[in-house]
């Protein structure tokens, strides 16, 4: 289990996206320094770069949200699918949510003080606030992410076929 953290609030979404195009321009770039290679099996490494330098969106179980009362607190339990690195970024043009979490494996554990609120119904108010907000920034992150990936394919194609048509004049 990660130790506490604040979700969405780290690395600028933007400023995280270019850091991992140019890794994969990098692992690309180390792949034709290796030399010569047929151009179907370039192909493939170029495929591989691609798959493991995409991003998968983030996705909230929200229907599987479970709640566990514990003394003063109220602790939640949120499962996720996709790309946990996402919760450390923080989206550009929206606000990220200053919720600390742990992480678990593949769900967030929160708490709300059950001191701060009057009754059931604020309490449930709250988590409604908590998880529209949640619910609005990875809609965000998703259409990001979702260019981020079209041109990482886009990139990764037009950059492979001009280090391959290098690859193939150094053999000749």
């Amino acid at each position: 289990m990660e130790d506490r953290f604040v979700i969405f609030t780290g690395t600028i979404c933007s400023t995280y996206l270019n850091r991992m195009r140019d890794y994969a321009m990098r692992d690309l770039e180390n792949e034709t320094k290796k030399g010569k290679t047929n151009f179907l099996k370039f192909s493939k490494i170029v495929e591989k770069i691609y798959n493991e330098n995409k991003i998968e969106s983030l996705n909230f179980s929200y229907d599987e949200i479970r709640k566990i009362e514990e003394k003063n607190r109220i602790i939640f339990s949120l499962p996720f699918s996709g790309s946990g690195e996402l919760l450390k970024v923080s989206p550009d043009t929206i606000d990220g949510l200053k919720l600390p979490v742990m992480r678990k494996e593949e769900e967030i554990i929160f708490s709300l003080k059950e001191t701060e609120f009057k009754d059931e119904h604020e309490i449930k108010e709250e988590l409604i606030n908590l998880l529209t907000k949640i619910n609005e920034i990875c809609s965000f992150l998703k259409k990001e992410i979702e260019n981020y990936n079209k041109d990482l394919a886009n990139m990764l194609k037009e950059k492979s076929v001009e280090l391959y048509e290098k690859i193939s004049f150094r053999t000749w």
